[in-house]
């Protein structure tokens, strides 16, 4: 009597057949015979999965192993095609482009989950998918990988909505700064330079320093209602020192800051060539001041 299982995908169909293939060799090489045979209907491929039920329990161990193998692909490679699909889906107006930015921010995102997750919390990912492929495969012969995953397995269809949820604000956010850069590079352009030379350093407290290129504090009219301001309306500082900048419009910055840091970056893209980080390292006695207070 024989055992026929049919597993269906609309993608990613060979690799749903070697994780099977892995799996169910154990099972040829104690002897029990199976085999495997593709149909198409419609946009899903089919992959028959057949045993000779002869052997004792052969049907459950059956069972067991092809359960084994799809939570293997449902865990690591269903999602790298269902994400796309979930964007494509519930975010159609962004363009072709940005969707595929999204697409791959929340695919790096799973990804990265996957490598550097809590082990506990992926092993329990696993159990439960196992679990409920078990209890399916017992009553059903049938099975859609990707109709199983949204209503059997919603718990982890949620955590994939949740990965591409993050992917859309942060790219969301990451726009929102390109066009304020835009803006404020905008402002570079038709402002007329106020001072040749500029030196950014940080102090203690987080607060930036302008100096001059004598090494002197800059203390001028431009500046004079900034620190009001702060005061008043509790700007942030890296946003005082923008402004400041701006203001200011030197010909040439020199940035003694972390080259890490979102401000040196955020500098550098709205000042263009007018702008560098500091290339003297331990040799800068502004960059030495810099890197002191790191230590400290």
């Amino acid at each position: 009597m024989k055992d026929v299982i049919s597993i269906g995908a609309s993608s990613n169909v060979d690799l749903v057949k070697n994780c099977l293939n892995e799996e169910l060799t154990f099972l040829k090489n104690k002897g029990i015979i199976v085999s495997m045979e593709e149909r198409d209907y419609g946009t899903i491929k089919y992959i028959g999965c057949n045993v000779d039920g002869e052997t004792a329990n052969s049907s459950t161990v059956f069972r067991y192993y092809i359960a084994k193998a799809l939570t293997e692909f449902i865990a690591n490679e269903l999602p790298l095609s269902v994400i796309p699909r979930l964007i494509r889906h519930n975010y159609a107006h962004f363009s072709e482009a940005e969707r595929d930015e999204i697409i791959a921010r929340a695919v790096h995102l799973f990804k990265a989950d996957m490598s550097q997750g809590n082990l506990y919390k992926t092993v329990q990912r696993k159990n439960q998918i196992a679990t409920s492929l078990l209890e399916y495969l017992n009553l059903n012969n049938e099975l859609v990988l990707e109709g199983f995953l949204r209503f059997r397995l919603k718990e982890f269809c949620d955590e994939l909505n949740d990965y591409v949820d993050q992917a859309v604000d942060s790219f969301m956010i990451d726009r929102e700064y390109e066009e304020f850069v835009a803006l404020l590079r905008y402002f570079v352009e038709v402002q007329d330079p106020k001072m040749g030379e500029a030196h950014i350093v940080a102090r203690e407290n987080g607060l930036f320093r302008i100096l001059d290129r004598n090494q002197q504090v800059v203390k001028n009219e431009y500046l004079e209602g900034f620190v009001v301001e702060l005061v008043q309306n509790q700007i942030d500082y890296e946003d005082l020192l923008l402004s400041a900048l701006i203001t200011l419009s030197p010909v040439k910055i020199v940035l003694h800051l972390d080259p890490q840091a979102k401000i040196s970056t955020t500098v550098l893209k709205v000042f263009t060539d007018r702008a560098q980080t500091c290339i003297q390292g331990t040799e800068c006695s502004l960059c030495n001041y810099r890197l002191k207070n790191e230590e400290d």
